[in-house]
């Protein structure tokens, strides 16, 4: 490991670290406003007699519980990259260190790569759940306006008449 490739990795970690903070941040508020929406809309249901909307998918469950294990992950071996690399700066008397700059080269890239791979997994996890809400949304509109139009009385509209000709009562 050269100085060059330490200095500039101690700056790359932290920035790495804030990227993933910040997609994991907007995870979880994703996740608690889901949650609350849904729960609101179940107590709506219970409170009307309406059946119950449907739980969260066991796609989005475990799309959330890779990302955030992956989260946690690169969250321990960055820390422990970052420690590494400052005792190997601080130390006055430090020879080229091999398996550390491998180690830190392989946390960096896994960091990089997490962060684009996190993001691409909620994104399209949301992607499909989202069109997947919007038709099953259409289907109970069409379903409603079914009923409606069932419940309707037919009212019976009377033929027109020639002009001088009595118009026949509605009945």
């Amino acid at each position: 490991m050269t100085e060059e490739f330490a200095s500039a990795m101690v700056t790359v970690i932290p920035i790495v670290l804030v990227a993933a903070s910040l997609e994991m941040t907007a995870l979880t508020k994703n996740g608690r406003d889901n949650g609350r929406r849904r729960r609101e809309a179940v107590l709506a249901a219970i409170r009307s007699g309406t059946p119950e909307p449907a739980g969260v998918s066991r796609r989005r469950k475990a799309a959330s519980l890779f990302v955030l294990s992956g989260w946690y992950w690169s969250v321990i071996l960055h820390v422990v990259a970052e420690v590494l690399l400052i005792r190997w700066l601080a130390d006055s008397k430090r020879a080229p260190d091999q398996q550390t700059a491998q180690f830190v080269q392989a946390v960096g890239i896994f960091g990089f790569v997490w962060v684009l791979i996190a993001g691409f997994i909620v994104a399209s996890v949301y992607s499909t759940e989202r069109k997947l809400e919007r038709r099953l949304w259409e289907d109970d509109i069409a379903r409603e306006r079914a009923a409606r139009a069932a419940a309707v009385p037919e009212v019976a509209v009377p033929a027109p008449t020639a002009p001088g000709q009595a118009q026949q009562p509605y009945q």
